[in-house]
């Protein structure tokens, strides 16, 4: 199962593929529907991790994708511009995965 990463923003992209982790930088809402319509079609793919600045471009196709889709899992992170809702995001992460409220 493999994973991918659709980043707006080039040190998030930056980072994820430092942590080993493939993807590309994408910047307009045409390029994201027609990025998402090619990784949806890869079989091997079981994870698409994509920033909340892209996310808010097609909630639609979003909300669709993960109401509907099994595979590949899109999981939404914070890039790096979402500084103000990222000790947020984190602490939701860590009470969700471990039981204790930060």
């Amino acid at each position: 199962m493999g994973f991918y990463v659709l980043s707006d923003v080039p040190d998030t992209l930056l980072g994820m593929r430092m942590a080993g982790m493939p993807g590309q930088l994408v910047k307009d809402e045409v390029s994201l529907r027609n990025t998402l319509e090619k990784l949806a079609a890869q079989p091997e793919l079981g994870v698409i991790v994509i920033t909340a600045g892209l996310v808010r471009l097609v909630p639609d196709v979003v909300t669709t994708w993960k109401l509907k889709r099994q595979q590949p899992l899109l999981v939404e992170i914070p890039d790096s511009l979402d500084s103000a809702d990222l000790s947020q995001a984190i602490a939701s992460y860590i009470a969700a995965t471990i039981g204790i409220k930060v």
